[in-house]
């Protein structure tokens, strides 16, 4: 067998290993730094001359509090020293908290007793006092592990931590054993020269010396590059590709009236959509103004009351106060609104990508802000065709899914309405909601041609693109995940 040369990582490491050894001894036997030691066991491993194991262990550390005690006594301990005393004595020498623990373990435990007004301690106390087993461990518990404590030790261990004096925590503990063909390496092994320098050169020293090889299949340490977060990645990317597309970008706040977020979309004030489980409310202030929109919601008032190009409305007196109370936008389709009332271009493309906010349960699939794509377009002899083209082009390429279906839907702006499902994790999945807007709602906005609109989940978008399970991992803080994520 014929030995290479090592790096001197690895030959100081191999030099000094022994049975079982943990990360920490080797870093105490060799004087290397963790992250030295960790570099050559990992080389080491890799020539076979070494065996890793890693095992999870519960380690035993001290809070602040512990540390106090450790310097000062325990609250018990010193309580007992200063018996005899009378209550007044012990509570103006101990904090309220130590004298309250203190007085009710120790009670409980019958080692002390009270008589007319006196704490003295009992024989049990006194063992306590005498042998302070607690203390004594207290002492010497910082970085134990807890497997190796007795079992008095670990009921002890346990009652400390449930008063906040320790914490035990889990570990992973590596340690390293030597092989046989890593026993004839340390025989007979050399140390490699690293690098071949001036002197070297000039002097012809370079003859007499014994070079390591480079390794190229040595694992090197990870480099984490800095990149975007990937669901930040995908909003990006979909924006560039709608607006290579031909579409303009639409904007409005977040705060919005519910003149834009429902009236003006030609929802009914009595909509079972229009209240608490379903909006967030703003408390301070409640309404906004329209001041400059009061044409527009004339009409908008009308098509809600008498009806609009022929239809006959919802039938109810519409109010204008209803109309100004302030919610988070529930839909990008407030956008859409506010948009068309400020003569947009025809043909035109519009779209908008922004948070929306709804009051829901959250879990896997459902949160209570999601992002969501908004669009309209606008042109004469638009139809569904039109339509399920976009949608087709939302699933296949945006979501990334093969299977998907285009089913009747039910929304009060739009006729004929449609939903668009795809199909992820074993089961169909809701991605949004489009179809055709209403004369009710284009008319008293100023609009006669036909407009096709979509309103589709992001969030849902990006967990089937990417085949993430839970919706809230979009904005999960696992560093691991960020890292290793495709984009």
């Amino acid at each position: 067998m014929v030995i290479e040369p090592l790096h001197p990582l690895e030959h100081r490491v191999l030099s000094r290993i022994g049975k079982g050894d943990s990360v920490e001894k080797l870093c105490k036997k060799t004087g290397l730094k963790r992250d030295e030691v960790m570099r050559a066991l990992q080389w080491l491993k890799t020539k076979k001359m070494i065996s890793l194991h890693e095992k999870i262990l519960e380690q035993i550390s001290l809070t602040i509090m512990g540390k106090s005690y450790v310097k000062n006594g325990l609250p018990e301990t010193r309580f007992l020293e200063l018996l005899p005393a009378t209550m007044g004595e012990l509570r103006s020498k101990l904090e309220p908290q130590e004298f309250n623990v203190s007085m009710g373990t120790l009670k409980r435990q019958g080692e002390i007793s009270v008589e007319k007004g006196v704490v003295r301690t009992t024989a049990v106390g006194k063992k306590r006092l005498k042998l302070k087993r607690a203390d004594n461990l207290l002492a010497k518990v910082e970085g134990l592990y807890y497997h190796r404590l007795r079992g008095d030790e670990r009921k002890t261990v346990d009652s400390l931590k449930k008063r906040g004096i320790v914490r035990v925590a889990v570990k992973k503990v590596r340690t390293a054993t030597i092989t046989q063909s890593g026993k004839k390496a340390r025989a007979t092994s050399v140390q490699g020269v690293e690098r071949l320098t001036h002197r070297m050169l000039s002097t012809g020293s370079w003859k007499d010396k014994t070079f390591r090889p480079y390794n190229i299949n040595d694992p090197v340490s990870r480099v984490a590059m800095g990149k975007k977060q990937p669901y930040r990645r995908f909003l990006d990317e979909l924006k560039t590709k709608l607006i290579s597309l031909g579409f303009k970008q639409m904007s409005g706040p977040i705060v919005e009236m519910s003149f834009f977020n429902c009236d003006a979309l030609y929802m009914p004030q009595n909509h079972v959509a229009r209240g608490i489980h379903d909006l967030y409310f703003i408390e301070k202030p409640r309404k906004g103004s329209l001041a400059g929109y009061q044409n527009v919601v004339e009409k908008v008032a009308k098509a809600h009351e008498t009806g609009v190009a022929g239809s006959t409305g919802w039938g109810y007196k519409f109010s204008i106060e209803e109309t100004r109370k302030l919610i988070l936008r529930s839909q990008g389709t407030s956008l859409s609104a506010r948009w068309l009332m400020d003569k947009p271009e025809i043909p035109g493309k519009y779209f908008a990508m922004v948070r929306c906010f709804r009051p829901d349960v959250v879990d896997a699939m459902h949160n209570a802000e999601f992002f969501q794509v908004e669009g309209i377009i606008l042109g004469e002899k638009l139809g569904l065709r039109d339509l399920f083209g976009v949608l087709k082009m939302f699933a296949t390429e945006v979501a990334g899914i093969k299977k998907y279906r285009i089913t009747p839907g039910y929304f009060p702006f739009t006729e004929p309405s449609a939903e668009l499902h795809g199909w992820f994790n074993g089961k169909w999945i809701e991605i949004g909601g489009s179809g055709i807007f209403r004369p009710e709602l284009t008319r008293p906005l100023g609009v006669e041609v036909p407009i096709i609109a979509w309103g589709l989940g992001l969030d849902r978008q990006f967990m089937m693109a990417k085949g993430i399970k839970d919706i809230r991992y979009l904005f999960s803080q696992d560093i691991d995940w960020l890292r290793e994520a495709t984009v």
